[in-house]
């Protein structure tokens, strides 16, 4: 098996990939298929997923079995001053992906937020609830999901918030 990571090294990417590279993490084992995996790691300078062409090009090449996609722009107050590049990032990208996955048969993982919604709710949310979101981050990360949707024919979307790493830039305590 191959498996593509986009914004490996992020926060998020740099996890994921640690985990299949060692097979394990606090939670156990993890399956031999993907420990095993032959493991491709990108970030923007090798894979800009806001180009199509060179998404095309770069995984046509590899041919992946299995996208990641952890690349994202998850600054909120710069989503808000940048909203272009928010959009380029978190939802182009996302589609550019999609689309591809498709053409080589690859699966593909969507990692999105819970800022896809608006907070209000009192109650924890549920995957069927109806997103809203209110800020530029979560429309463009919700546009996003919507993509890939609706251009990969094999695509799993996780909702997620509040991540944190082995790094140092984790949420500090104030």
């Amino acid at each position: 098996m191959r498996i593509l990571v986009t914004g490996a090294y992020g926060l998020l990417g740099n996890e994921i990939s640690r985990v299949i590279e060692m097979g394990s993490c606090h939670l156990g084992k993890i399956d031999r298929l993907f420990s095993e995996a032959y493991l491709i790691k990108t970030g923007s300078s090798e894979l800009d997923i806001t180009n199509q062409s060179n998404v095309l090009e770069y995984i046509s090449s590899i041919k992946p079995d299995l996208i990641i996609n952890a690349a994202a722009y998850t600054n909120v107050d710069g989503c808000e001053k940048n909203p272009e590049r928010a959009l380029l990032v978190n939802a182009i990208g996302a589609k550019n992906l999609a689309i591809v996955a498709t053409k080589v048969n690859a699966k593909l993982v969507c990692i999105s937020t819970d800022y896809v919604f608006s907070g209000e709710k009192k109650i924890p949310y549920r995957e069927y609830d109806l997103p809203s979101p209110i800020n530029v981050y979560g429309k463009t990360k919700l546009l996003g999901e919507k993509y890939s949707q609706q251009f990969s024919n094999k695509h799993f979307i996780i909702r997620t918030s509040w991540l944190y790493g082995g790094s140092d830039t984790n949420f500090k305590n104030g």
